[in-house]
């Protein structure tokens, strides 16, 4: 267990996962919603990696664990103890999930928190409140159209962290200040760099108006793939943009390559060695 947040659990990590699911949601909206397994493959796996959650160590997640009155998709424990179990439908079906059935689950072994979701609309609810169920809900948010910073924030609280059971304000507050003290980034300065969108086609001077803004956000030098993983939460590529070159790259990625060389050669950037660039 951690004791700190991981350096692999930054924000831009989470941030660049939800935009891939973004993506996903899109691009494969009627197969998903048919299959729950492929849901939860596509959407839902990635999406618990990336908040820290080892899916292969049965000491942090158990899948299909069993009750004495059904077995709830997920299983997520710190500490040897059970912090919080999901139920999980296709993409589009959360409303099928029978809420007195799964809350059963969580009553039987004593879990305090709870997570539907569908892949694209997550609920969080504590069990623990007062209240009927809708009272019990303490957050959601939707992949497919809510901010993705917020939802990298607020999934900070079902993220594997120590200590495991806090209450929802402690929690926050703690979180806080791991992430200001102990994460690659700091919070409100990318906020405000990743917010700053920039639209296709992609051109020059977008391309390299992208490469300036995120070099000059970070102190340190950044790979080209750390270049793509920032642009990609940036950058609204069109259908065109989005095409497969013959050298097997996508184009609007390509462009970045092509001018961050030239940024190079230029003396605008510097290269400080293959594949590695700072502003």
């Amino acid at each position: 267990m951690k004791s700190e947040i991981d350096k692999d659990l930054c924000i831009l990590n989470i941030i660049s996962t939800i935009h891939k699911i973004k993506n996903n949601i899109n691009k494969f909206y009627n197969k998903l919603s048919r299959n729950e397994a492929l849901t939860r493959y596509v959407l839902i796996d990635p999406f618990l990696r990336s908040i820290g959650w080892d899916l292969g160590n049965p000491k942090e997640v158990i899948p299909e664990f069993s009750t004495e009155v059904g077995v709830p998709d997920y299983a997520l424990l710190q500490d040897d103890k059970l912090f919080m179990f999901i139920e999980a439908k296709a993409l589009g079906k959360i409303k099928d999930v029978d809420q007195v059935k799964v809350v059963s689950y969580a009553v039987t072994k004593g879990v305090q928190y709870l997570t539907i979701t569908d892949g694209d609309s997550w609920i969080v609810y504590d069990l623990y409140r007062e209240g009927n169920i809708e009272q019990k809900q303490i957050l959601t948010w939707s992949m497919s159209s809510d901010d993705a910073v917020t939802i990298a924030i607020k999934a900070l609280f079902i993220a594997n962290l120590k200590p495991p059971i806090l209450s929802l304000y402690r929690r926050e507050r703690q979180l806080s200040e791991l992430v200001t003290k102990s994460t690659v980034i700091k919070l409100e300065h990318d906020k405000n760099v990743l917010r700053k969108k920039f639209k296709g086609p992609i051109t020059s001077k977008t391309a390299r108006d992208i490469i300036l803004t995120i070099l000059k956000s970070e102190k340190r030098p950044l790979s080209v793939k750390e270049i793509f993983e920032r642009a990609q939460i940036m950058f609204e590529p069109t259908e065109e943009d989005k095409k497969v070159l013959s050298n097997g790259e996508v184009r609007w990625q390509n462009r970045i390559r092509w001018e961050l060389s030239k940024l190079a050669k230029e003396g605008l950037i510097k290269r400080v060695k293959e594949g590695v660039y700072k502003a």
